[in-house]
């Protein structure tokens, strides 16, 4: 929430260790590595702005308003995508009415992806072939929903859900007690 961070990385492929990214002090909310593993996409809550930077902090850009939410490598092409909302809500409650996706890299126009209901900031996965999302949709109704915009199904209710990154659709919910983790499927198996 606060200004006063860096954006840190480790490599363990490289021998440098732990360092900064970006050392500048600001604010580096939910830094997601892009597919390729060669960037880190960071929202700014405070300026409230999403920006792409390499791994060794070269090449920084800013790249809409917003939040982000996901990042998706497209199976068929290999384009990376950047899932984001515009954010509402209170601290540690933030949501996005709709859900828009864009190409991290080449131009185009943002594309609606979901706004059949809010989706909570911190819990959002695209499958590995780009059909369904996982998440709170919001908070605590955790689910799987089609893409784009189709339907959802509620699987549980809690907090901090995952979505597999593979085409099985498992998906993972803490409970609203936080005593227990629950592992489904699509279907609710």
């Amino acid at each position: 929430q606060g200004g006063n961070l860096r954006l840190m990385g480790l490599d363990t492929t490289d021998g440098q260790g732990e360092r900064a990214i970006l050392g500048a002090l600001g604010n580096y909310s939910k830094p997601l590595i892009t597919p390729r593993g060669d960037r880190v996409v960071y929202s700014d809550l405070i300026r409230r702005k999403i920006s792409v930077v390499n791994w060794d902090g070269s090449g920084l850009r800013e790249l809409s308003a917003g939040f982000g939410l996901a990042v998706w490598r497209d199976p068929r092409d290999g384009r990376e995508w950047l899932y984001y909302g515009y954010g509402e809500g209170t601290a540690g409650n933030e949501h996005c009415p709709a859900v828009y996706r864009m190409l991290l890299d080449g131009s185009g126009s943002p594309e609606l992806i979901w706004n059949k209901t809010p989706v909570s900031v911190h819990s959002f996965q695209v499958s590995a072939d780009g059909r369904m999302a996982g998440g709170l949709f919001p908070w605590p109704a955790g689910g799987i929903a089609q893409l784009p915009n189709q339907t959802w199904t509620k699987l549980g209710s809690g907090c901090w859900t995952g979505l597999s990154q593979d085409n099985t659709y498992t998906f993972w919910i803490f409970d609203e007690a936080h005593r227990n983790l629950y592992i489904t499927n699509a279907s609710g198996g």
